[in-house]
């Protein structure tokens, strides 16, 4: 049973870092994409 939370605690914590990563990568790409327009008007 102790291993089962130990599972799920990991999996939880994957999921969470994964899903910071994806925002992670989309503020980026949105930054990108305001300086892009902003050299472009």
């Amino acid at each position: 049973m102790e291993h089962f939370f130990v599972f799920l605690i990991k999996m939880k914590l994957q999921i969470s870092s994964h899903r910071s990563l994806i925002n992670l990568c989309a503020t980026i790409r949105d930054h990108g994409e305001r300086r892009l327009n902003a050299h472009n008007p």
